[in-house]
């Protein structure tokens, strides 16, 4: 009779070690595999209100993200028709953007042109940037871009020169399901002081 528990027994322990049907705690996410997490991923966003963490208290609870991803967009024209060959492209208009892209510690790791086609540059000044209306900024960003002007810099130490992007996208991923075309992955939306906006397991699952 012992005997018939020790392969139950055995199974319990490996799915215990994958993470598989089994709530959420601290030792079991660092245990399971990366790609067995998926209902403690569950178990965690419906025992706990994530909204309003901050970045450090997510990480203390679930290690470093599978990936990471911080964008800033400052939007520096008005939208403009796109020509190809001579033609303008029917329905498609695109808008001037500077995008600047920050490594996981917040350090600005490059400044790219969204967008933004040759054109006369204006050398940057903060105070100038932030006096002058977002349409007008083409000038100093193309100055930016060409310099990689703050490169190195601090998300921290950058805000308070540009002032707040016209759109940014903070994202985190853990992979919590290993799959070519049906893996899952805990996804996190943080808003510009780093706080958990939302949170969901995707797919949604069945």
């Amino acid at each position: 009779m012992v005997w018939l528990l020790v392969p139950l027994l055995a199974l319990g322990v490996w799915n215990f070690a994958r993470g598989q049907g089994w709530h959420y705690s601290r030792f079991g996410w660092r245990l399971a595999a990366d790609d067995g997490r998926e209902s403690m991923a569950r178990d965690y966003l419906a025992t706990r209100d994530v909204r309003g963490m901050t970045l450090d208290e997510l990480r203390a609870d679930l290690g470093d993200e599978s990936s990471f991803r911080e964008h800033w967009t400052y939007f520096v024209g008005e939208y403009e028709p796109v020509f190809v060959g001579g033609w303008t492209v029917p329905a498609y208009y695109r808008r001037p953007a500077l995008d600047l892209k920050f490594n996981r510690r917040g350090v600005l790791r490059s400044l790219d042109p969204g967008s933004l086609w040759d054109g006369p540059i204006a050398a940057f000044d903060a105070k100038t940037w932030r006096a002058t209306a977002g349409a007008e900024r083409a000038p100093m960003a193309r100055d930016l871009v060409e310099r990689q002007l703050f490169v190195g810099a601090s998300r921290d130490d950058l805000q308070p020169l540009l002032g707040d992007p016209d759109k940014a996208e903070i994202r985190l991923e853990y992979l919590v399901r290993e799959g070519v075309s049906d893996g899952a992955w805990l996804e996190v939306r943080l808003g510009l002081d780093r706080r958990v906006v939302d949170a969901r397991v995707t797919p949604e699952g069945d």
